[in-house]
């Protein structure tokens, strides 16, 4: 980058020699040779503040430094926790764990903890495990294990994501030194993106955004030497090629990369319409050449899976590829022929050499391809639209996975901060670059900002925004686009600044300031926002935490290595991978839907005398968890149950308003009366208040009847103040009290009552019992094998017994029960 002084002096040079020529002597000063409105080539995208202070390679080098260190400070919250973030971990640790001391590194083709009597095939692409086999491989050396290394594995395309988007951005802006670092840095802070690249989140979809990006910047490389050096064109096809090259082989690293398939293919659609609006045919054919080298990937993915190294069906794979492939190819090969040819009658006619002319057959193009396209292909490509293998919410089982919830604007903003608000101003911004060149300096041409990385990015936003929208799971892909066009946004407000200005010059004294401050406040806030967002939600997902982790090490430690367990397909993902055990069902290979769907009906059904599916499959333990008394929303939709036969059986029950009081009213008695403080519901007032306002449970003995019924208050709570809402009494048909400590209950079900029941779980302390949580259940849910397994089986009795089966309690903890069961 140049000195402004030195280019300053240049230009009076250039002025004075002008002057010359024109017989004019005079000198021209500093101040009367700034042009009247500054080149926003200069302003906009040259950073002549910080080159003029600092060595600008040490800036760059040492930034990029602190954001990959801060990068990595935001992803290893979850290094506290054992294991992994969610279930599918520990299913991918138990077959890390068998390719490692079984296989000789090979990857089964079956999982031999998953399922029984047979086993499921491992599903999911070699390349997800190779991940941590590779380097392991040489982490080993210094006593690092294989476990640790999956933990920390994914920090490391953590990095990569932030390095790696500071080049794409660097080779789409090549004139710009500050978009390229805030992007990086809006990847580092972003939640997004660290929701799949933190420590202890083994996902695919943490992994394919590094193998898109290498892809994306080896692709806006060879259509910038192919553009700009026309004895290097040669150079720029095998530039694409090695592109698609990497993007193919990222398809044996998750199954849902197909996604990228669609970003290349939009990529080249919005190319090919750009380049023929503006009459390039040269730049035109070479799109035809990326459009149909595309083909390459889809070889690459099916020489993959021809070597099982893809071992399912991933989207796009079959034949129906070319609906979309070869109208791709088409469009760049008719708009290139058109342009070509633009002497004949048919395109004098339509005035091809006029820009409305082009826009009009364009037009014509387009709709008659999508007409046709609708016409043979309309069910397909609705399969597309729902996600074909990407979003897969489309029946009881998946509609019940919480990462395949539509998002709400809470949880994008929670995920992308700043970035979310600024990415629509980054899209236009080449757009105000075009207003500011066509109003202070006369310019009538296109700056060169529509470029062909600037669509590709804008591809890679639509498709990726589009994944996100439909699905919570989406965030980590989408974040890259989303960093970079808002960083693009933060230097396009300073082009609003320089705008907005009665005179450029008269500001160009703190224009750099100006940028310079805006940027460091921006990343110190998303940087803040990000750290909070993070680390206040830096926790396991299904709740597993020491205790399940305490009953794993039981299993592994008190039962055979043959032993079978039933469980809720989650909890057997974490049996097979730190229990060690085989398990039915589980979050990977065992989604069986058959399967999750007779063991849900079973779990909820009111006729514990039937238990056909546990006596056909006959497990030799049964493994059940309290935190699934939240989920049976979900467990309902599995089971595909009608709501209002859910409901019944307690499966829409909801814990307590937060600001909820509960007591009896009233009732007669001279049995035992217990007290109960309840901080859970009351975690947010004020402390201050908690001493007078904190209500208290009395509790009677078990199976007696009483007149009385539960009062529910809710109160708002603003500031330091309460104020009631509803007292409105809720008359339950009867109260269960169950004490988590030692799996005790006591049950009270009140006269003339009828409908839904109180259920309140507590523990000891040593203050005397204190409530964990309350909910309200459904007029069936004690008599369901679920809940007669979780509270009203222990070491004496258990109402599921029969003369099948019968159910005997062998561990159990704040967290977990185990029954061993025996056969008759």
């Amino acid at each position: 980058m140049n000195d402004r002084s030195n280019e300053n002096k240049n230009e009076i040079d250039n002025i004075n020699a002008n002057n010359m020529v024109n017989g004019k002597s005079e000198s021209t000063n500093l101040k009367s040779s700034t042009p009247k409105y500054a080149d926003p080539k200069k302003i906009f995208l040259e950073d002549s503040y910080l080159s003029n202070r600092i060595s600008f390679k040490i800036a760059i080098i040492s930034s990029i430094i602190i954001f990959v260190i801060l990068g990595i400070i935001l992803r290893i919250s979850l290094l506290k926790y054992q294991g992994f973030f969610e279930p599918d971990g520990f299913f991918h640790y138990s077959v890390i764990r068998e390719a490692i001391t079984q296989n000789n590194l090979a990857i089964p083709e079956y999982n031999n903890l998953s399922g029984f009597p047979t086993h499921n095939k491992i599903t999911e692409p070699e390349g997800l495990y190779y991940v941590t086999i590779v380097p392991w491989l040489i982490l080993n050396v210094f006593g690092i294990s294989y476990y640790t290394t999956m933990r920390i594995i994914p920090i490391l395309f953590g990095i990569l994501d932030i390095l790696l988007t500071y080049v794409l951005t660097r080779k789409v802006f090549r004139d710009s030194r500050l978009i390229p670092l805030i992007a990086s840095a809006f990847v580092a802070f972003s939640a997004g993106d660290i929701s799949r690249t933190e420590a202890l989140v083994y996902r695919g979809d943490g992994f394919i955004t590094s193998f898109l990006l290498v892809g994306l910047i080896l692709l806006v490389d060879a259509f910038y030497i192919y553009k700009n050096n026309s004895w290097l064109r040669k150079k720029a096809l095998v530039r694409l090629a090695i592109s698609y090259l990497v993007i193919g082989v990222g398809f044996g690293f998750w199954n849902g990369a197909p996604y990228m398939y669609f970003v290349i293919l939009l990529s080249v659609i919005i190319l090919s319409i750009y380049y023929f609006l503006v009459d390039n045919t040269d730049m035109l054919r070479f799109v035809l050449f990326a459009a149909i080298l595309i083909i390459e990937i889809y070889a690459i993915q099916h020489l993959l899976m021809l070597v099982n190294f893809i071992r399912a069906q991933q989207a796009l794979s079959s034949p129906r590829f070319f609906i979309f492939y070869i109208p791709v190819v088409l469009l760049p090969a008719l708009l290139y022929y058109a342009l070509k040819n633009r002497d004949k009658s048919i395109f004098k006619h339509i005035k091809i050499e006029l820009l409305y002319g082009r826009v009009k057959l364009l037009a014509s193009i387009v709709i008659l391809g999508v007409i046709i396209i609708t016409i043979l292909f309309s069910k397909y490509l609705l399969t597309i639209a729902s996600g074909d293998g990407l979003v897969i919410a489309n029946n009881g089982l998946t509609e019940s996975i919480e990462e395949l919830q539509k998002p709400d604007f809470s949880f994008i903003y929670d995920s992308f901060g700043l970035e979310i608000l600024l990415m629509p101003l980054g899209l236009v911004a080449p757009l105000l670059l075009y207003i500011y060149y066509r109003r202070y300096n006369g310019n009538k041409m296109l700056p060169e900002l529509f470029t062909e990385g600037y669509f590709v990015i804008l591809a890679y936003l639509i498709i990726t925004l589009y994944l996100q929208l439909n699905a919570i799971r989406f965030n980590s892909i989408v974040a890259v686009p989303i960093a970079i066009l808002a960083a693009l946004a933060v230097e396009s407000i300073y082009v609003i600044y320089l705008i907005i200005g009665e005179r450029a010059s008269s500001i160009l004294r703190y224009s750099n300031k100006f940028i310079l401050l805006l940027v460091i406040a921006v990343l110190i806030y998303q940087l803040y926002f990000t750290d909070y967002i993070v680390y206040a939600e830096a926790f396991q997902a299904d709740n597993i935490n020491t205790y399940t982790l305490q009953a794993m090490s039981w299993i592994r430690n008190n039962t055979a290595l043959n032993a079978t367990f039933l469980a809720v397909w989650p909890d057997g993902s974490v049996i097979e991978g730190f229990g060690e055990r085989q398990s039915l069902m589980d979050s990977v290979s065992g989604q069986n839907g058959l399967y999750i769907e007779q063991f849900a009906q079973e779990l909820l059904s009111n006729n514990s005398d039937n238990l056909s599916f546990i006596l056909e499959h006959k497990p030799d333990y049964i493994y059940a968890r309290y935190y699934w008394l939240d989920e049976l929303a979900g467990i309902a939709q599995e089971a595909n149950l009608g709501s209002s036969d859910a409901a019944k059986r307690g499966i829409q029950s909801v814990p307590l308003n937060q600001y909820g009081s509960i007591y009896y009213e009233s009732y007669s008695s001279n049995n035992s009366v217990y007290y109960f403080l309840d901080p859970i519901l009351f975690e947010n007032i004020n402390k201050t208040l908690i001493t007078n306002m904190t209500p208290i449970l009395q509790l009677s003995k078990v199976n007696q009847s009483f007149n009385g019924y539960i009062k529910i208050s809710y109160y708002a709570v603003n500031g330091n103040s309460i104020s009631l809402l509803s007292s409105n009494v809720y008359r339950s048909s009867f109260t269960e009290l169950y004490n988590i400590n030692n799996a005790t209950f006591s049950f009270v079900r009140y006269k003339n009552i009828t409908g839904y029941g109180f259920l309140v779980i507590y523990s000891n302390s040593s203050n005397g019992p204190i409530m964990d949580a309350a909910y309200l259940l459904g007029p069936y849910a004690p008599e369901t094998f679920y809940y007669e397994l979780l509270f009203e089986c222990n070491n004496q009795y258990c109402p599921l017994d029969n003369s099948s089966v019968r159910f005997n309690l062998v561990y159990d903890n704040v967290d977990s029960k185990i029954y061993r069961l025996t056969y008759s």
